[in-house]
């Protein structure tokens, strides 16, 4: 479509601006499947791009820092991986169903010459006992701007400059471009937001009288009807005419209009980013690969490994000083050997299969993205008595390269260890196969690390049933592995490991993750489903675009990058506006209700633990806002902060506002509006246990210091379904009462069990 626009000023005659647009097979166990990911980068867009040009370098920088999320059918964030090095190198096991992966590859900056942004999603199925190769491809996110310039435009109007700048309220330059000198050809990199509304531009120059020149106004783009006006991901060109339609220069007249042609840049070509992961080598029935087989000597049996690659495998090599009896090599490469050799191996008990996608039996070597190997009963039970190793190299056309051994320990011993079983936070379940019972069985067990038991190696007496000897261990300390071996009269067998899980903690406890896709911050990233904090920023940006009470800070902290400031002020304009408590909370602003905040808090949590503990720094100011219905505190009198902690049940109420809209169930809702005031009440009847902590005064020295809130039961009977947290720089903010500027610094909160 044509959008023209037309200008008439006073000294010179200029033409049109036009403008172009253009968006962008294993086995598992419980119901389980795997992916793999690759992502790769498309420039989607012609020519121009300095996408278009990246040096193989730049294209591996991109692929080891591309952001990875991988989130269910709801949307809800499951896996977040900062870069390549953090995703699992042998895929990630997922229970069957749809997911979703999306990557971010590259700079997010709201102008620039040379920051490129790029994200893609792409949605998944995994179903049991497969593998799913993901293929996330990343198209360029940003918004494109270039110049073109009418020669015969230099003619008349020397040392041109055209601004570009997001209409978005940000006048700091930080949003804006300027096409100029060595910069006028260049191609100009935009992230539009929801406040974009369209392009500011400034066509400035020197006519040919020598005086400044200079016309502004706003594009926007008329096939996008909401804020932003403009799209993503689309190249914007202006085209810069010089016409004379009518009359000399000298006589008067300056006309330029503006045609402005949206139209879809056809994606040329493919950066090929690749996240690929290693292939994988694994026991084909999920035996632990990492744990010896113990058996003893001719009572191995068949043991198969199965290889699975996201690419085509270049080389499959198994090498063991077990191979030297069969024809005097140490290592064989299975996908590149010659046919007598296969043979040599088949004839011994050692054969193989190739697979290519599909499960399709692989024809030739050059297709073959699976391997199984089969390594028969009648090679491994010639094996004597001792310690056996045969290790396997897989490489991918990527160069991606993954190592496996299958270890055995033959030998004549009583008994052999199994894996430790239905691990809790505290306990553990042992046991071993008895293949000649002693007069004393058990086992030994000891903690790796510092703990309140078995410190040393300490003997636990096992229970037999059948040829199965088993003990249960209790007590044990949560984020704890331990060591344990099995004891037959005089023999000690090698030891096995497990570590029990650690209790769970809060989501983004230490105030690391924050957005600010609009007025408030927010104390999440990405969709709504990762929040589990929430501010009153929602009401009070309502009154003020910079009113964001709570906000992250990097000067004070106590690790990381940042913790949360909850700063109490004033918010508004002269006596009109509103008094609003620096503020932290689990669970969510749900509306404001005229001037007034209704809040639904708690999140979902079934533990119990015995106390809170964090770091806090809080400087309290002088009341500046009173009210009627709290008395405890003045103007005048000195501000406190408080923080407090609540388990609940699983009971819920219905928020509601003033009107009676309706915003969903909460474990405790708040309103406070004056007129219908409801507030959080400690000793409720769903309030299993509390805790609180006030600041009556500002904690010491410069920095932080740690904090512990223990919990005592109010209703101790009580499941836990649910845990509340909430900080407040002023202790009457509920009532709107406390201290302008007074401050609470929050980070690394910590439940103790």
């Amino acid at each position: 479509m044509k959008n023209k626009i037309l200008y008439i000023a006073s000294s010179l005659l200029l033409g049109a601006v036009a403008i172009s647009c253009s968006d962008e097979a294993m086995q598992s166990q419980s119901g389980e499947g795997k992916m793999t990911l690759r992502t790769s980068v498309l420039t989607e867009i012609k020519e121009v791009s300095r996408a278009g040009s990246l040096t193989e370098s730049e294209k591996n920088q991109l692929a080891s820092s591309a952001l990875i999320w991988i989130s269910n059918s709801k949307k809800q964030l499951l896996y977040k991986y900062n870069g390549i090095g953090d995703f699992p190198a042998d895929g990630l096991t997922l229970p069957s169903g749809g997911y979703l992966a999306e990557a971010w590859v590259g700079d997010s900056v709201p102008a620039s010459w040379d920051k490129v942004r790029y994200h893609g999603s792409e949605s998944f199925n995994i179903t049991a006992g497969a593998t799913t190769q993901v293929n996330v491809k990343c198209p360029v996110r940003n918004t494109l701007v270039t110049l073109n310039i009418d020669e015969n435009l230099k003619k008349v109007l020397s040392d041109i400059s055209f601004t570009v700048s997001l209409n978005d309220g940000i006048t700091d330059g930080s949003h804006s471009l300027v096409f100029e000198g060595d910069k006028i050809n260049e191609t100009g990199y935009f992230m539009i937001n929801t406040r974009t509304d369209g392009f500011n531009w400034t066509l400035a120059g020197t006519d040919v009288k020598g005086q400044s020149y200079s016309k502004s106004d706003r594009y926007i783009d008329p096939d996008v009807t909401e804020k932003p006006h403009l799209a993503r991901a689309t190249h914007y060109t202006f085209n810069i005419k010089y016409n004379q339609s009518q009359g000399d220069i000298e006589i008067g007249g300056i006309y330029f209009d503006i045609d402005v042609v949206p139209e879809p840049n056809d994606p040329t070509h493919e950066i090929p980013v690749e996240i690929a992961v290693a292939p994988e080598i694994k026991d084909l029935y999920g035996r632990d690969l990492s744990t010896p087989l113990q058996v003893s000597p001719g009572n191995v049996g068949t043991q198969t490994l199965h290889i699975v690659a996201s690419s085509p495998l270049t080389s499959v090599v198994i090498e063991g000083e077990m191979l030297k009896n069969i024809a005097g090599a140490a290592d064989y490469d299975l996908l590149n050997m010659d046919a007598s050799h296969v043979a040599t191996l088949d004839n011994a008990g050692i054969k193989f299969t190739m697979y290519k996608g599909g499960g399709m039996v692989a024809e030739n070597s050059s297709e073959a993205t699976s391997m199984r190997i089969d390594i028969l009963d009648k090679f491994l039970n010639t094996l004597p008595v001792g310690n056996h190793s045969l290790n396997v190299t897989a490489t991918d056309n990527k160069n991606k390269t993954s190592s496996a051994a299958l270890s055995l320990a033959i030998s004549n011993a009583p008994g052999s260890l199994n894996p430790a079983s239905s691990t809790t936070y505290t306990s553990a379940a042992i046991s071993a196969e008895i293949k000649e019972p002693g007069t004393r069985m058990g086992f030994e067990v000891k903690c790796i690390g510092s703990a309140r038991i078995f410190e040393d190696w300490t003997f636990v007496e096992g229970s037999l049933s059948g040829s199965i000897l088993s003990a249960s261990l209790s007590d044990l300390d949560p984020g704890t592995q331990y060591a344990y071996r099995l004891i037959v009269d005089d023999y000690t067998s090698p030891e096995l490991t497990f570590t029990t899980p650690s209790y769970p903690q809060l989501p983004n406890a230490g105030f690391e993750d924050w957005s600010k896709p609009a007025k408030p911050y927010l104390i999440y990233t990405g969709s709504e489903d990762n929040m589990f904090w929430d501010s009153g920023n929602h009401g009070s940006t309502t009154i003020s675009d910079d009113g964001s009470i709570t906000t992250p800070d990097s000067s004070i902290k106590h690790s990381g990058n940042y913790s949360a400031k909850l700063k109490s002020t004033f918010i508004g304009y002269g006596v009109i506006g509103k008094f609003a408590a620096g503020n932290i909370f689990t669970g969510k602003y749900l509306t404001t209700d005229g001037m007034d905040g209704v809040l639904g808090w708690g999140r979902p949590w079934d533990m119990k633990p015995k106390a809170l503990r964090g770091w806090i720094k809080y400087t309290p100011a002088t009341v500046t806002s009173e009210a009627s219905d709290y008395a405890a505190l003045k103007k005048g009198d000195m501000d406190k902060g408080i923080i407090y902690i609540a388990l609940l049940d699983g009971t819920t109420e219905e928020a509601t506002d003033s009107k009676n809209n309706s915003f969903d169930y909460w474990p405790v809702v708040v309103r406070t509006k004056k007129t219908g005031r409801t507030l959080f009440d400690k000793n409720a009847s769903n309030v299993v246990a509390y805790g609180e902590m006030v600041f009556d005064s500002a904690t010491p020295g410069d920095g932080m210091v740690e904090f512990t809130i223990p919990l005592n039961d109010v209703n101790g009977s009580l499941e836990v379904r649910n845990i509340m947290i909430v900080a407040s720089a002023s202790i009457g903010g509920d009532y709107f009462v406390g201290g302008k500027d007074s401050t609470m610094w929050l980070d690394d909160l910590e439940l103790v069990y």
